[in-house]
């Protein structure tokens, strides 16, 4: 009998890109990322940018402001087939680790059950 562990995550981020192209970014940033692995396929990751802007910068060619949302969240959710509870975390812990090392963390919050 297959062992099953569920993962769901969300990791709030301040990215410090200040680039309407930030989802991209961020996602491109991801592929480098460690994975939290299950045996019929990975954790999802998401990027989730905030509403509105937190960023604003003059643009002399334009003669105007630009806008930018610097701020993310990263959201994993995963249904992970043939892996336990202290495996999922240690996979956690890496891509967690990976971020802070990327990214300023501000909040995060994880569950993970088996």
């Amino acid at each position: 009998m297959s062992s099953w562990t569920h993962i769901i995550a969300t990791i709030d981020v301040e990215t410090f890109i200040e680039d309407i192209e930030i989802k991209t970014k961020v996602e491109d940033i991801l592929k480098d990322a460690p994975k939290i692995t299950g045996s019929e396929g990975n954790a999802d990751i998401f990027v989730n940018i905030l509403s509105d802007f937190n960023i604003s910068k003059w643009n002399f060619e334009k003669d105007k402001f630009d806008h930018f949302q610097s701020r993310v969240v990263i959201t994993i959710m995963g249904d992970l087939r043939d892996r336990e509870i202290k495996k999922t975390g240690k996979e956690y812990c890496k891509f967690y680790n990976f971020i802070k090392n990327k990214f300023w963390i501000r909040n995060s919050t994880y569950k993970i059950i088996t």
